[in-house]
């Protein structure tokens, strides 16, 4: 992860990335999620589909938990998964 948020970086993209030993990192991904949308006064979040299920499962279960549109892309590496799914609400429809 450290290399791609560099090659990211590199490419002029803006990267926020924690590091398991950063003192904001509070160690459990709903508890960064929430104080990452905070400081960045998201309104919306979007997150590559991930290939581990029980992350895939945190992650729906968050955003059944929170107000703000969300929703995953389908990889290529996404057996199965061709297009994006509401997990907030459904913003597919506009």
């Amino acid at each position: 992860m450290r290399d791609l948020a560099r090659r990211l970086r590199a490419a002029g993209h803006g990267v926020h990335y924690l590091t398991i030993d950063d003192p904001d990192n509070r160690q459990a991904l709903p508890d960064n999620l929430d104080a990452l949308l905070v400081r960045f006064h998201v309104r919306a979040l979007e997150y590559q589909a991930p290939d581990e299920w029980r992350l895939d499962a945190q992650l729906a279960d968050y955003g059944r938990r929170r107000s703000i549109p969300c929703r995953w892309e389908a990889s290529t590496s996404t057996p199965g998964a061709t297009r994006q799914r509401g997990c907030f609400r459904d913003v597919s429809n506009g």
